[in-house]
């Protein structure tokens, strides 16, 4: 049997040393998982405060402006339309002319250009009237949704009544179609976006005939 070489009395004095050792290495252990899951939690708790924060502000300014939002989006979506506003602009512009007592001649729809961003279309016509009357209508262009520019307007006038050529781009973009992320704070307009949508929304509209819908009626009998 071996013997050790430290006496009973250093054994009895050791071993309350080394468990207290043990007790404070798993004290440190234990107390660095505690910090570690308080610091995460602390921090899972600033973030779902912040969340909540960005929510309420949200919240808040879509009360504010909600009873101006239907208008602002129809005057947008007018002015810039999603899809081709060839036809909407061939309305518009029968509608001005109208209003001016002209004659509009030599319709003509170009090609689309499209591009990842906003679009348009070219449309090419003649007007033909008194020359005041054609040059009011060429500046009430302006006033009419969609949006449009004038690329060339060639304007011939002999004896009070004029004859113009004109060239239009009218535009339109692909609407978003994603929506920012819940977590996003939202930012309020600034002047000149809220004079843009102002603008916008002085814009005359194409006038559209809504059909009501009609019960199927019997055929009439084309031999009879």
């Amino acid at each position: 049997m071996k013997k050790s070489f430290l006496g009973p009395n250093v054994n009895a004095i050791a071993m309350p040393f080394i468990y207290l050792a043990a007790s404070v290495l798993l004290f440190v252990f234990v107390l660095r998982i505690g910090v570690s899951k308080i610091s995460q939690q602390r921090k899972n708790i600033g973030e779902e405060t912040g969340t909540q924060r960005i929510l309420q502000q949200k919240e808040s300014l879509l009360r504010e402006v909600e009873s101006d939002v239907s208008g602002f989006v129809d005057a947008s979506s007018n002015a810039v339309p999603e899809k081709s506003p060839a036809l909407a602009m061939v309305s518009q512009l029968k509608n001005l002319a109208l209003v001016q007592g002209l004659v509009l001649t030599s319709f003509k729809i170009g090609s689309e250009s499209q591009s990842p961003g906003t679009s348009y279309v070219e449309l090419t016509f003649g007007v033909d009237g008194t020359t005041p009357n054609v040059l009011g209508f060429m500046q009430s262009l302006t006033t009419v949704a969609p949006v449009s520019t004038v690329e060339k307007a060639k304007i011939n006038t002999a004896g009070g009544v004029a004859s113009a050529n004109v060239s239009l781009r009218v535009y339109f973009a692909p609407f978003p179609t994603k929506l920012p992320p819940l977590t996003e704070p939202l930012t309020q307009l600034n002047d000149e976006e809220k004079s843009l949508l102002d603008t916008l929304s002085s814009l005359s509209l194409p006038a559209f005939v809504k059909l009501a819908p009609q019960e199927p009626g019997a055929r009439a009998n084309p031999f009879e």
